[in-house]
């Protein structure tokens, strides 16, 4: 143990920076006052460090004295400590960064160049590994899905089934992501209608499965029940094909309703539930 005559503190000796002038070969002040110090000295003359900083013979000496062996060894190990320490604040500040119009336009010009620089390499890859790339990769390059790819996907997919089907977390995401589709990927008629028309939705997604959990599951025109409501599917009351030119729904002109129904209600709302006075 050490007491420091500076701070005042009884502290163990690591605690105190090396000092060869000293007797015992340790500083006077410990290593917390010795940084809450020179932190306090810089803010206050924080204008006349940066004059002197700014001299070519300070440049000078502050680089000479990095590229010694043992500074640069040291500032390594420090950079790799507090990247360790702060993974999550340095994946934001990269997410903020690449989020920039000038860094993705600078990054898809290198993805380019470097697609252009390696097309043997890719070719090659694509070959021996076919089973990394998607349907819409096939389907863009020759037409359709070939058939030896499909036995490669749907084998990948049954083995990443059989080894989480147990998983409560996967079913809860499939069941969701069934729900979404039926949400955000109509028919292709309705939405050729909907580009057609000019038609909008104005309403959330937490709105409508709102609504959809106001009905507990049950259709709401044939009374049959689904399992927490995702066998429902999103009804326009006002059919599509009768909306006005640049009509928006809101969730009031909306409901859900079984996929059956959906499909047989086609494009009459005279004799269905929910009926708006105003189209009626």
């Amino acid at each position: 143990m050490k007491e420091g005559t500076i701070c005042h503190r009884a502290l163990p000796e690591s605690k105190f920076q090396e000092c060869k002038i000293k007797k015992d070969g340790l500083r006077n002040d410990c290593r917390v006052y010795s940084k809450e110090y020179q932190k306090e000295y810089y803010r206050k003359n924080i204008e006349r460090i940066k004059i002197k900083q700014k001299k070519p013979e300070v440049k000078e000496k502050r680089k000479k004295y990095r590229q010694r062996p043992e500074v640069r060894e040291k500032e390594r190990q420090y950079k790799k400590n507090w990247g360790q320490k702060n993974k999550d604040k340095i994946n934001k500040q990269k997410k903020k960064y690449r989020q920039r119009p000038e860094v993705k336009e600078r990054e898809k010009e290198y993805r380019l160049k470097y697609y252009q620089g390696n097309k043997e390499y890719f070719k090659q890859y694509w070959k021996d590994n076919p089973e990394k790339f998607g349907t819409y990769y096939y389907i863009k390059k020759f037409g359709y899905t070939p058939e030896e790819i499909k036995k490669i996907q749907r084998k990948a997919a049954q083995k990443f089934f059989q080894k989480n089907k147990n998983k409560e977390e996967y079913r809860k995401a499939k069941r969701k992501d069934r729900r979404n589709h039926r949400i955000r990927h109509p028919e292709k008629q309705r939405r050729f209608l909907f580009n057609e028309r000019k038609l909008d939705h104005n309403f959330s997604v937490d709105e409508w499965e709102n609504k959809v959990k106001e009905t507990n599951g049950i259709c709401p025109i044939c009374n049959r029940p689904f399992e927490e409501g995702y066998g429902l599917s999103l009804d326009h009351i006002l059919p599509v094909s009768k909306a006005p030119i640049g009509f928006t729904y809101t969730i009031d002109e909306v409901q859900p309703i079984c996929l059956s129904c959906n499909c047989a209600k086609r494009d009459r709302f005279e004799d269905y539930k929910c009926i708006i006075d105003n189209f009626a």
